[in-house]
């Protein structure tokens, strides 16, 4: 009888300890789950956000009268001088816009992965300095040159972000969702873009640390 109820307080204790570790393991399954799930929507949708890659993915779009043979705008890769690494880039305005607005000079990217009705968080980190009040612009648009007439443009977002011009690095970010209802115009998630514009005044602006997560 003693060996009897010593065997089945052993096999209870197997019992015990099984199902501690399958509880275990599965709230691990579960937070591994979540991780996965928190690690994709925080995935930046912008490539060679921090420059490392020098110039890849990245152009400088420059609009200027045609009559005019004057360098609007330059962007080089800085080195040494990023916010939170070695390299960021660096835009210099050499050149602005008479009525003061940041379209004609556009630090753009192709932007993949972006899906119809999810809100998004796009932040850059920027730099400048001689005004305290400085601004940079953005939009999230598409343009697809080879669709019929009134349906090659569209855009989901688009707007100012103010910033401190005292030549330390800055934060700024907005949210923008990918509804209907914030639409304008025909959106092509294949042609969809990142513009950055830098138009409104001559100075140099230092840009780093871009990214564009789903939330």
């Amino acid at each position: 009888k003693q060996m009897s109820y010593l065997m089945k307080n052993w096999y209870i204790y197997c019992l015990t300890i099984n199902n501690l570790k399958s509880i275990i393991m599965y709230k691990l399954f579960l937070i591994s789950l979540l991780l996965f799930i928190s690690n994709l929507n925080a995935q930046n949708l912008v490539k060679n956000p921090s420059f490392e890659d020098g110039e890849d993915h990245w152009k400088l779009i420059i609009k200027k009268p045609k009559e005019s043979k004057v360098v609007r705008a330059e962007m080089k890769v800085s080195k040494l001088s990023g916010h939170d690494d070695d390299q960021c880039m660096k835009v210099r305005v050499v050149s602005a816009n008479k009525n003061k607005t940041s379209q004609g000079i556009n630090l753009i990217q192709k932007i993949k992965g972006v899906k119809k009705n999810k809100k998004y968080k796009l932040s850059l980190w920027i730099k400048s300095s001689m005004t305290l009040k400085d601004r940079v612009s953005y939009s999230i648009s598409s343009y697809n040159h080879e669709a019929p007439e009134g349906k090659r443009y569209g855009k989901y977002a688009a707007g100012t972000l103010n910033f401190k011009g005292d030549n330390q690095w800055k934060k700024v970010s907005t949210v923008f969702e990918t509804s209907s209802k914030n639409l304008e115009g025909k959106i092509d998630l294949d042609h969809l873009q990142l513009k950055i514009s830098l138009g409104h005044r001559i100075g140099t602006f230092y840009i780093d640390d871009i990214s564009i997560t789903q939330i």
